[in-house]
């Protein structure tokens, strides 16, 4: 596959991934206008909306500092294979803490069953980051350690907000 061809089909990757995660935020919208929940919604989209940028600013921040090292998968792919891991597991991470933050703050004092279907919606917005960072970080590798990684974030960040806060609570106090 030639260099075009793989940039022709991260363009077509991005841009149906995007398509996905508006569709979903759309529909995570509408589910919870009636619920009284409009401000997680919001929260989220915005909070998405950001993640893009810093997922961007990341992945192009480590491709020079990989290009100025001359760490490429030819040369030394552990240390390639490695620097993108780390950098695709610490942005998401970093979701799931924001996203049970978020939905910890709209969960508090809402009836059990509410409470159980915004953590999903929670758990579904950590899948939808997952996807973004898919398309930055695409290899199998990254993928099949990514998802249960941000899964398990979530659960752990939702079991203990302190180290949520501990991650993101500044963005979350600042938005």
């Amino acid at each position: 596959m030639s260099r075009t061809d793989a940039r022709r089909e991260i363009a077509a990757d991005f841009g149906f991934m995007h398509a996905i995660n508006l569709a979903l935020l759309a529909l995570i919208t509408l589910a919870l206008w009636p619920l009284a929940r409009l401000p997680l919604a919001f929260s989220l989209a915005k909070g998405f909306g950001l993640f893009f940028l810093v997922v961007l600013a990341a992945s192009i921040l480590l491709l020079w500092i990989q290009r100025a090292l001359r760490v490429d998968d030819e040369s030394h792919f552990d240390a390639f294979l490695l620097s993108n891991l780390a950098v695709s597991a610490a942005l998401l991470v970093g979701w799931a803490a924001f996203a049970a933050l978020a939905v910890r703050h709209a969960a508090g004092g809402a009836p059990a069953w509410l409470a159980a279907i915004l953590w999903a919606v929670g758990l579904l917005t950590c899948w939808m980051a997952y996807g973004l960072v898919s398309v930055f970080y695409s290899g199998t590798f990254y993928r099949y350690t990514n998802l249960p990684l941000v899964a398990a974030a979530y659960l752990l960040f939702a079991l203990w907000p302190a180290a949520a806060r501990f991650l993101v609570g500044w963005f979350v106090d600042l938005w």
